[in-house]
């Protein structure tokens, strides 16, 4: 997932240059999906990003790997009938991840999984989620989430996102909790949006790096559906479809089991600008 604005970067993100001869996130994420076994890539953007994207990725360095551009727009994978005028004169944003994975599927023949374009997962990382894949039936409804430690995904230059994972007795995802400013305090690690709200640096988190078989947009079609239905003219204009919303409704409304493949990897991300040196660092041997 390409399209977002970030807004805490200050810039296009996506468009960054990490790497020594500046490649960005997203070039090493596509090599790695490559090498463990990924024959197509899609990737969800803004239509202005396209020329960008197209001039700067040349598809013959990622072969065998198939790179598609799907746009991500306000009206796009929208359900017969729903009328923008009408529900979100407003709106001028699309309607988030879950949205964005939508955006993907005309490119979707198969299991597929879904990472950000701003984040640094690791070769290993995508081996996890292309095992998953490969050792699942292919006309189930199942996902997987790579769960990383919450100690291991902050930043030293301000607060970050991140959903914390309820597992159940089988290790399947039993629920996800949004904590929007997470930050490492003298006394520990709390969520700033909710001063009481003090977290288990231990705790299992998605970074959004998921994996799922192809019945999963049947799911997400009709969550999305239920999302726009109960749109108002007062929350129409900010409302957000995230992705974890479709993963729960896949989970309580048909019984999807969602694997959580923990993983104690090195994870990166391109929050703020001042996050640019470590990163850095932490990619010159890829």
């Amino acid at each position: 997932m390409a399209a977002g604005m970030g807004s805490r970067y200050g810039g296009l993100k996506q468009a960054a240059a990490v790497g020594p001869k500046g490649e960005w996130l997203l070039e090493y994420s596509l090599q790695d999906a490559a090498q463990a076994g990924f024959t197509d890539a899609v990737l969800v953007i803004r239509p202005e990003m396209e020329a960008t994207f197209r001039q700067h990725l040349s598809a013959a360095r990622f072969k065998p790997l198939n790179i598609h551009f799907a746009p991500q727009t306000l009206s796009h994978a929208l359900p017969t009938g729903f009328s923008l005028t009408t529900t979100a004169p407003a709106r001028t944003k699309p309607w988030g991840t879950g949205h964005a994975v939508l955006c993907a599927q005309p490119f979707v023949q198969g299991a597929f999984a879904v990472l950000n374009a701003d984040d640094y997962y690791g070769r290993h990382a995508l081996s996890l989620l292309a095992h998953f894949l490969k050792n699942t039936q292919p006309n189930t409804l199942a996902g997987a989430l790579l769960g990383y430690r919450l100690k291991n995904t902050l930043s030293p230059h301000g607060p970050v996102s991140r959903a914390v994972c309820e597992t159940n007795t089988t290790g399947h995802l039993k629920s996800l909790t949004e904590h929007t400013k997470i930050i490492d305090t003298p006394s520990g690690l709390i969520d700033q949006a909710a001063l009481t709200c003090t977290l288990n640096p231990e705790a299992t988190v998605s970074l959004n790096a998921w994996a799922f078989t192809h019945a999963f947009f049947n799911t997400l079609t009709a969550g999305f559906s239920t999302f726009l239905n109960q749109l108002t003219l007062e929350t129409a204009a900010g409302a957000e479809y995230y992705l974890p919303s479709a993963v729960t409704l896949a989970m309580q409304a048909n019984n999807a089991p969602i694997t959580i493949i923990p993983t104690e990897d090195a994870y990166a991300g391109l929050t703020y600008p001042e996050d640019l040196p470590g990163l850095r660092t932490l990619l010159k041997d890829h």
